[in-house]
């Protein structure tokens, strides 16, 4: 009998696990929700399995067969329902109008880290509830435009040095060299945010070796994105996610961090330097509000990782986007010098009033936004109603899908969408703002939980490509390709095989 009731385990075994994966497929069906046909284990979203491409061409494809028939279509990832949303007014009303019922982003509700271990768990991205609330709450003051304008003198001296290693490259490996952006990018965002952040110099543009810091941060992001990626791959199964646990940062990184955050303290003592930067801020917070050590590392993490990567991204999509368009390249440099003053610098408030700059950062955060995609979760039990005016109850912990990338790139919103065009983004045209109202422009989300370090981001993102753009006419290699297919990997708007790009340095 035991034999048998081994041999029926064994047998029913593969069933069960099928059953398992596919019991609740026809949970959109059962409340009359359009969508396409999801697969065992890879649900609707095969490309996040199989690796073969970006996940967001798989919410494409749903979105163009789907698009004009229904503001939403019920997609499974894995054996997951979710939603994924495809009308901008539905879209403005999850991230502002119905904000209290979408209070949470989806990420949050993955990452099953424990706060108290993981330094990264508190950046407010990932917070949930009330947590999200007191923390944003606490970073908020920090990054107030005074604070950034007291950090634009730092930049401009970063921005100097990174002209600096580009020339000293084309010394070095001629003229025809093949900059990796991402990569000398990453040297100026890690420059800015270390000396922004910590007052220290992290040395990433002194020379072609890799400062320990710009290593750990590396390490940091690849860490993170790796994490997550497997986290993604557990989410259909729960309770694998609470018996394998998933770290999203070594140890080794932990600990450089905070012997960092140690050392830059006593040395902010040491010197009686009482500057008004993040560091500083955040000094003051912790004797106000009795934080650990380990709650103002994971304040000062969050200034940090989202300063570095996210920044270096957008600095280096915006040189793809110009040096594929040399007529706007040479206009936006004529809107630089203009405006430069006689000691080389651009006064800050001027800095954030530059039309065309502002037009030529928005439209490559338009081609290629960040984040090709966001989620949110139903947080309170709410209602959407469809073209036809039928309803559909959306019940608390569902997971909701926006699709950046394909609403940014959508012909009905952004005519010729191909085309990099910056006087989308002119005052005349409405600026940002028309676009944003309408839904439709959403780089760094929206609402109240849109993306609290986009102005000291975009402030040194304009202060790098003011300067690089002063001093060189940038192009594309040949290394680069002429489309902007998106590499397979994560929910980062990353172009497949990177960008790659030249420099011409010109002369006054």
């Amino acid at each position: 009998m035991i034999l048998i009731s081994i041999i029926i385990f064994l047998v029913s075994l593969p069933i069960l696990f099928y059953l398992y994966f596919t019991w609740n497929f026809n949970y959109w069906k059962k409340r009359g929700v359009n969508g396409p046909e999801p697969k065992f284990l890879v649900g609707t979203f095969p490309s996040s399995y199989k690796g073969d491409r970006n996940i967001i061409y798989d919410f494409e494809d749903i979105y163009k067969k789907y698009k004009g028939k229904t503001k939403y279509v019920g997609v499974f990832t894995g054996r997951e329902p979710q939603l994924l949303l495809l009308a901008p007014d539905i879209i403005h009303d999850v991230l502002v109008t119905k904000f209290r019922n979408f209070y949470d982003n989806h990420v949050g509700h993955l990452i099953q880290c424990n706060k108290k271990t993981e330094i990264l768990a508190l950046n407010p991205f990932f917070l949930k509830g009330q947590d999200w609330k007191s923390k944003r709450a606490e970073v908020t003051p920090a990054l107030s435009a005074n604070r950034i304008k007291s950090s634009y003198p730092v930049m401009e001296k970063v921005s100097s040095k990174l002209v600096d290693f580009i020339r000293e490259q084309i010394q070095i490996h001629g003229n025809n060299y093949n900059f990796d952006a991402q990569e000398f990018c990453q040297r100026y965002t890690i420059q800015t945010v270390s000396d922004c952040v910590y007052g220290i110099d992290a040395g990433a543009l002194n020379s072609e070796n890799d400062s320990r810091l710009l290593l750990e941060a590396r390490n940091l992001v690849n860490d993170f994105i790796a994490g997550f990626y497997k986290i993604l791959l557990l989410s259909p199964i729960p309770f694998l996610l609470k018996l394998i646990p998933i770290k999203l940062m070594r140890e080794s990184g932990k600990i450089f961090f905070t012997n960092l955050l140690r050392d830059a303290i006593s040395l902010r003592k040491e010197k009686q330097n009482d500057r008004v930067d993040f560091l500083n801020y955040m000094i003051q917070l912790k004797d106000k509000k009795v934080l650990s050590d380990f709650e103002m590392l994971a304040h000062l993490m969050t200034f940090f990782a989202d300063g570095f990567e996210t920044s270096a991204s957008t600095l280096a999509n915006t040189l793809l986007c110009l040096g594929r368009n040399q007529d706007i390249q040479k206009e936006l440099r004529d809107e630089i010098i203009s405006n430069t003053g006689s000691d080389g610098s651009i006064p800050f408030e001027r800095l954030h009033d530059l039309p065309l700059l502002n037009g030529c950062i928005n439209e490559a955060l338009r081609v290629l936004p960040i984040l090709s995609y966001t989620s949110k979760i139903c947080t309170e039990e709410t209602t959407f109603t469809n073209y036809d005016g039928t309803t559909l109850k959306i019940e608390k912990g569902m997971p909701i899908h926006i699709p950046t990338y394909i609403v940014h790139n959508d012909e009905e919103y952004y005519p010729d969408p191909e085309k990099y065009d910056p006087e989308r983004f002119s005052p005349e045209n409405g600026g940002e703002k028309k676009y944003r109202d309408m839904g439709v422009f959403l780089p760094f989300g929206d609402g109240p939980r849109i993306c609290l370090g986009q102005k000291f981001g975009l402030t040194q993102v304009k202060t790098g490509l003011c300067e690089v753009i002063r001093n060189f006419q940038v192009i594309p290699s040949e290394k680069t390709r002429k489309d902007n297919l998106i590499g397979s990997a994560g929910s980062l708007s990353t172009l497949k095989g990177g960008i790659w790009l030249q420099f011409r340095e010109i002369k006054n």
